[in-house]
């Protein structure tokens, strides 16, 4: 903390730090190949960058194992379910079938989440079934517990 009186070097100061590359030339090559990298990876050439007003969206980006992100498909298959349009539809469902409100305790709204009430794991022949779900809010869920354990540690052995 400076002492009351001094003032720090750079207040008011703008543009100091980056006054070694004012007038600096790129090469022709130096260019191509920022370029080169814009329209190759333009999501990863781009980021933590100043972006123009550039449509990505139009571009193809890689997916699967060409994305630079792709680590060998380690997504667990119940994970990728939940993500599906047809759980999301099972969940918003739910939710207006019991018209927002906790079946635990009558909250109407707060954090709520849909409950399988026959296990999403267990039971692949109900998972989108809208009678085997209910809208529970986030401490209902928790205090509910899960009276199906034995027969998932039974599976697992």
């Amino acid at each position: 903390m400076p002492k009351k009186g001094n003032i720090p070097w750079n207040k008011g100061k703008t543009g100091i730090q980056k006054a070694w590359n004012k007038g600096r030339k790129l090469s022709v090559e130096h260019i191509q190949n920022l370029s080169k990298a814009k329209l190759e990876n333009p999501v990863r050439y781009w980021l933590g960058k100043k972006r123009p007003n550039l449509d990505l969206s139009s571009r193809i980006l890689p997916t699967g194992d060409k994305h630079w992100h792709w680590k060998g498909g380690i997504t667990p298959i119940s994970e990728r379910l939940r993500r599906t349009p047809i759980y999301k539809a099972w969940r918003k469902a739910v939710y207006e079938r019991d018209d927002y409100t906790c079946r635990g305790c009558g909250e109407r709204g707060g954090k709520l989440n849909a409950d399988h009430i026959l296990p999403f794991s267990l039971f692949e022949a109900v998972r989108f079934d809208i009678n085997n779900g209910r809208t529970l809010c986030v401490p209902c869920h928790k205090n509910m517990g899960w009276k199906y354990r034995p027969i998932a540690k039974a599976e697992q052995a």
